[in-house]
């Protein structure tokens, strides 16, 4: 009897150490992948471009040369700049930016993006120290076009 609640009790705190853990590992991941997104990130349009799903890329080969080039100075050179203090500015064009404060969740694939009282929750793809893959939030009701971005790091 003395030994099998020995080994019960074992096996309890042997679990518990196994979920602790686990879940410091799944914590130190997200981590990690909130470290590799600080820093400025560039639009790579061709790679976006050549990435479209079916649908966007059907619509996108209908357009002309102008709505293509317009499209193009339109999304190239775009860019993200992510804070180490949770800031983030988007760099549209010249012209706009927008700036707002960034966060991942413990995931580590789901991203926030607040600005102007909007929050926008995006899903990371493929992270590196120099790619990023990020899948937009889509309105059901609008057609997005270039619904992921492939972006490369330019600074840190």
């Amino acid at each position: 009897m003395i030994k099998t609640d020995r080994i019960s009790l074992g096996l309890t705190f042997l679990t518990l150490v196994l979920v602790l853990m686990l879940s410091t590992g799944v914590n130190a991941q997200g981590n990690n992948t909130g470290e590799k997104l600080i820093g400025t990130w560039v639009l790579d349009y061709n790679k976006t471009i050549n990435n479209l799903k079916q649908e966007a890329r059907q619509y996108y080969d209908g357009l002309g040369t102008e709505r293509k080039q317009s499209l193009q100075s339109s999304f190239n050179q775009r860019k993200i700049i992510f804070g180490a203090d949770g800031s983030y500015t988007l760099v549209v064009n010249a012209q706009r930016q927008v700036t707002g404060t960034w966060n991942l969740k413990q995931d580590g694939v789901t991203l926030e993006l607040v600005a102007d009282g909007r929050t926008l929750t995006h899903t990371l793809g493929n992270v590196s120290n120099q790619n990023l893959e990020l899948h937009l939030q889509t309105n059901p009701e609008a057609k997005q076009l270039l619904g992921t971005w492939y972006l490369d790091k330019v600074s840190n």
